[in-house]
């Protein structure tokens, strides 16, 4: 039974929204309005990360085996959605009364949480796209429709959030937030029939050896030079959702209500592009796509060293919603055809497996970005929104203008190693 690109996508929808709304504010919420210095929100990111590289493969080792009238992965998303729901709204539970160094220890737990349930939904997510949909063209299809509902995900989790902080506060816009992902969720999940797609071939306990199945992962050179790059452009990526909000404050200087502007030209800029780079895929190829997406989002990014106001603010959303979309495009038609050529070569469903490496590439980018931005506040002085140092403009132009083109150019490096071995490797 064909799964339609609008359903599945909904998926997506739903985790960007939430996970938007947790990425983009959850940090400045802790440091800017709590107080939480940078130092330990800095700390908290790296312990989860750690825990979360061994989390990941676990849960990509159950969800492999996993063998149940309902599916492989659907039933993980199924009872797993309203638990990662419960942990965004515990998350904007504490106020600024709370002891600083009890606020660390319930921001650490807190984002323990989220990640577990975060890790558990997008794996099994992700694990869903290749077994769905098998040809180039679906899934070419299926990428821009399920990127196009990321994009408004983004949107509804990180420009609107801003508006209704000022109007409803934190704690009933993360219930609001909540409920709605908890709704589009289930919708997604009863479209998707998983089990009228045949899995070409089952595991046996020889096969599913933990070990092995992660070392033939990580021995793919395709799949480590795909991640290494990912993982440069995800932490500029991570930079900038996290950063913005300190960028629109102190280096530009506008209102909350202003924000939510800057983000809607950036997601406009966004949407815009999505058939331009639709037909550059199909012109050019997902790799060279890929590799032009690069270079056109470090030029849109330096544009915000030269913003000075809101309306040059606006320009410059606009013109980096033009390079994130590019950036977008193509990893799930990359990380498709890497999968394909891995089942051909071992003849073992190893989906997940992939998928938990990748989810934990996401967190090294996040790890390279808070690294990143305690090392830069730390030189410029900005210790929390309670002591921002003598210059805190400055400080926030480097890390959105600066930094990221620097991050930019290491990935594409790898984004080079990867077409060179995949255009003279044959599998």
């Amino acid at each position: 039974m064909k799964v339609s690109y609008v359903r599945y996508a909904l998926g997506i929808l739903a985790l960007s929204m939430i996970s938007q709304l947790y990425h983009s504010y959850n940090y400045s919420f802790y440091v800017d309005e709590l107080g939480l210095a940078v130092a330990l929100a800095t700390l908290t990111k790296i312990i989860f990360i750690g825990f979360d590289a061994i989390n990941d493969m676990f849960i990509a080792r159950f969800s492999d085996r996993t063998e149940t009238k309902r599916g492989k992965r659907t039933p993980w998303l199924l009872y797993c959605a309203p638990y990662l729901a419960i942990a965004l709204v515990i998350s904007y539970l504490p106020d600024k009364q709370l002891d600083k160094s009890l606020l660390f220890v319930y921001y650490l737990i807190t984002s323990l949480i989220f990640e577990v349930f975060a890790t558990i939904m997008y794996i099994n997510y992700g694990a869903l796209f290749p077994i769905i949909y098998k040809s180039e063209t679906e899934r070419a299809n299926a990428s821009i429709t399920k990127q196009f509902f990321s994009f408004i995900g983004m949107v509804i989790g990180a420009a609107l959030p801003p508006f209704l902080f000022n109007h409803i506060g934190y704690r009933l816009t993360a219930i609001i937030y909540a409920i709605i992902y908890i709704i589009i969720m289930y919708i997604c999940i009863s479209g998707l029939h998983e089990t009228s797609f045949e899995y070409k071939k089952k595991f046996n306990n020889e096969e599913v050896k933990l070990f092995d199945a992660f070392k033939n992962t990580y021995q793919n050179k395709r799949f480590i030079f795909y991640n290494l790059a990912q993982a440069f452009s995800l932490s500029v990526n991570s930079i900038i959702l996290t950063i913005f909000p300190f960028y629109a404050e102190y280096s530009i200087k506008i209102s909350k209500s202003q924000q939510t502007l800057l983000w809607f030209s950036l997601f406009l800029g966004t949407f815009a592009s999505l058939p331009i780079w639709r037909k550059t895929v199909i012109k050019n190829g997902f790799n060279n796509t890929w590799m032009l997406s690069f270079v056109i989002y470090a030029f849109t990014l330096l544009t915000l060293l030269f913003a000075y106001d809101f309306n040059s603010g606006l320009f410059a959303a606009f013109l980096i919603g033009i390079g994130l979309a590019g950036v977008f495009v193509t990893p799930d038609l990359i990380m498709a055809y890497i999968i394909d050529l891995d089942f051909k070569k071992h003849q073992v469903h190893r989906e997940a497996s992939f998928m938990a490496i990748s989810n934990f590439v996401q967190k090294l980018s996040l790890a390279i970005s808070v690294i990143v931005v305690w090392g830069i506040t730390s030189i410029f002085g900005f210790v929390s929104g309670d002591n921002p140092g003598d210059h805190p403009g400055l400080t926030f132009s480097v890390l959105m203008g600066l930094i990221p083109v620097v991050l930019l150019a290491i990935g594409y490096i790898f984004v080079k190693k990867y077409i060179n071995y995949d255009n003279t490797h044959i599998d």
